[in-house]
């Protein structure tokens, strides 16, 4: 087995057989397991360089877990490597994107003693068990999982995470206290689809996270025409107008084109505000045809737990005695 080195600016992408022009951390062990919400979180190690610390954190994404989001998205991943993706809706892109238990690295801030050290760098890798069809996992990857015990039957998210001692840092042996933040991304929740029948439509739906009923009406909905530099004809798209009642801000709700991938949709252009506060604006994605026809869709952006924060004391919970 390699060596076991980890490096300040470098993560576990380091070609572990060459020599390095910095020297590795040294290893602070925690292995502290805590959950936030469902999931399975441990902070591993915390190394030491002159710059600042380096933590690795990791989440446990259990065989079952994987399991069935392979039962319910992988007829989508197999049309993907058969390159099929104009058959696919951006909708159910996202929605599998939305399901996947590795999803994105969470905003993690730590502070030691009360101080801000994290420099906001971090990076992240995932081993998927190798009976999930995972023929190039990261090449460390095997390593990563021996240092720390982590079992290979299960998923895992590992977070290199890098900070800055502060200006008034005294020494290593004076810390005491360690506090590691972690705050909860929003997610997408797709809500019901519609399309423009005639002007004055009012769409009534429930707020999955609250219950509350709400009601779309849509003002207008007129199509429109974009030069494009690189072809001989314009684009198209369609620009809705609607109000909400009770209404919601931008980051909580937005309407999406429902386009497919290489038909004409182009990309997707969120809402904007009005001059009016109450009026809303969502445009349909960039077609070279105009289609007869957009189907909308409902977004909703929520945070679905609660930010936490884990407190770890010197001595019990990691290993530097205060002398």
């Amino acid at each position: 087995m390699a060596e076991w080195n980890v490096y300040y600016d470098s993560f576990f992408f380091a070609d572990l057989q060459k020599p390095k022009t910095q020297n590795s951390g040294v290893e602070v062990s925690i292995n502290k397991t805590f959950l936030w919400g469902a999931e399975e979180w441990k902070v591993l190690s915390m190394y030491l360089f002159d710059k600042g610390p380096v933590f690795h954190l990791c989440k446990r994404i259990k065989d079952e877990t994987i399991r069935e989001f392979y039962a319910k998205w992988g007829y989508l991943m197999q049309m993907a490597k058969e390159d099929r993706h104009d058959e696919v809706s951006f909708a159910e892109w996202e929605m599998m994107r939305s399901d996947s238990p590795y999803g994105e690295t969470p905003s993690i801030h730590i502070t030691i003693d009360g101080s801000p050290v994290d420099s906001g760098h971090s990076m992240s890798d995932a081993w998927i068990p190798l009976c999930y069809d995972n023929p190039e996992p990261c090449e460390n990857m095997p390593h990563i999982l021996s240092h720390y015990s982590l079992e290979d039957s299960d998923g895992w998210l590992i977070i290199h995470l890098e900070g800055e001692w502060p200006e008034d840092f005294a020494s290593v042996e004076d810390i005491s206290q360690i506090e590691v933040s972690l705050e909860a991304e929003d997610v997408d929740i797709s809500g019901p689809h519609f399309s423009i029948k005639e002007n004055e439509t009012e769409i009534k739906f429930i707020r999955p996270l609250t219950g509350q009923q709400h009601t779309l009406k849509i003002l207008s909905s007129e199509p429109a025409s974009i030069d494009n530099d690189e072809e001989d004809r314009p684009w198209h798209n369609t620009q809705l107008t609607y109000t909400l009642e009770p209404d919601l801000s931008e980051d909580i709700f937005s309407v999406r084109d429902c386009s497919y991938g290489e038909i004409g949709g182009v990309g997707i252009i969120l809402d904007r505000g009005e001059e009016d506060d109450a009026v809303h604006t969502a445009f349909s994605s960039l077609y070279f045809n105009q289609p007869e026809e957009i189907e909308w869709r409902i977004v909703f952006h929520e945070k679905i737990k609660e930010d936490l924060t884990l407190t770890l004391q010197a001595g019990r919970d990691f290993g530097i005695m205060n002398t």
